[in-house]
């Protein structure tokens, strides 16, 4: 997994309708989130969580998350969870998923996994779960955005 302190990998990844979206956006302080994929209830449970924190909200974090799953699959996802922010498509783990250190090789998917990055584009936390249940919540995402400003 990508170490704080390192430059953050950028990468172009695919939005719901498969136009090409920055990871991070440059200047921007971002949250990226790695998830397994829709069918795990634990990354369903973690995306509406986030997307429910309010001061998460009010932090001025931009918050994205990132699978396998294909743009299509993303956008019904992040209607059916009623999510505020983007859920992107890195369907080979190419741009992102590798690059970032989270890439389960067995599953060719992402494990769950966080990352906070500054506007100058370096890592200010990064946390990989041991566990398909373990995960980064709203407390340590906001924390990692309070130590950036």
């Amino acid at each position: 997994m990508i170490a704080p302190g390192a430059a953050a990998p950028r990468a172009e990844l695919l939005g719901e309708r498969g136009e090409a979206v920055a990871v991070p956006r440059p200047g921007a302080l971002a949250a990226i989130v790695f998830f397994r994929g829709d069918w795990c209830p634990w990354c369903n449970g973690q995306l509406a969580q986030l997307a429910r924190d309010e001061e998460l909200a009010a932090a001025g974090l931009e918050l994205v998350a990132v699978s396998v799953d294909s743009p299509a699959r993303n956008r019904a996802t992040r209607i059916r969870l009623r999510l505020p922010f983007p859920l992107l498509s890195d369907p080979d783990g190419a741009g992102a998923i590798v690059p970032y250190g989270t890439w389960d090789e067995d599953d060719r998917i992402s494990r769950p996994a966080a990352v906070v990055v500054d506007p100058e584009g370096v890592v200010r936390y990064a946390q990989l779960g041991a566990s398909y249940a373990d995960r980064a919540g709203p407390a340590e995402l906001l924390a990692a955005a309070e130590g950036c400003r």
